[in-house]
């Protein structure tokens, strides 16, 4: 199965609360910047970078925040016919603190860089399921 699939499913799915750290500068985050389809391009775990590979040559993998608070997160599938699985659900942003309601699970996640092309999530997580809490850096771009 698709990495990224995996880690967005685990930010998706699991209730986590967002983490800080003092190191980072503050990120002015505006509805402008933020309300936009942001395609996959890599992740980060505990300071490994694992690229996004798993993009068909169709369509790129995405997430989309959208007025009136809706939230999409769509994975393409297959090509020929283009085939793509969206997950849909609700946001609220206050702050640098992003929240995704899907399917009654909360995630919650800080918004540790945001420009016009580059956006960064960061959130903490059992990723690989050790029993350790590692920290999370989901990278997308707007192409």
């Amino acid at each position: 199965m698709k990495k990224w699939l995996i880690l967005c499913l685990v930010l998706f799915t699991i209730t986590i609360n967002s983490c800080s750290d003092s190191n980072e500068e503050a990120v002015v985050v505006t509805l402008e910047k933020l309300m936009k389809k942001w395609y996959n391009k890599d992740f980060n775990i505990n300071g490994t970078t694992f690229s996004y590979d798993s993009h068909m040559t169709c369509g790129k993998d995405n997430i989309e925040f959208r007025p009136e608070a809706v939230y999409t997160q769509n994975d393409v599938t297959a090509c020929e016919p283009t085939e793509t699985t969206t997950v849909t659900g609700t946001w609220n942003l206050e702050d640098d603190i992003v929240t995704v309601f899907i399917n009654n699970i909360t995630t919650v996640a800080k918004i540790t860089r945001l420009t016009e092309t580059e956006l960064q999530l960061t959130t903490v997580s059992d990723w690989d399921g050790d029993g350790q809490i590692e920290t999370i850096r989901a990278n997308f771009t707007i192409d």
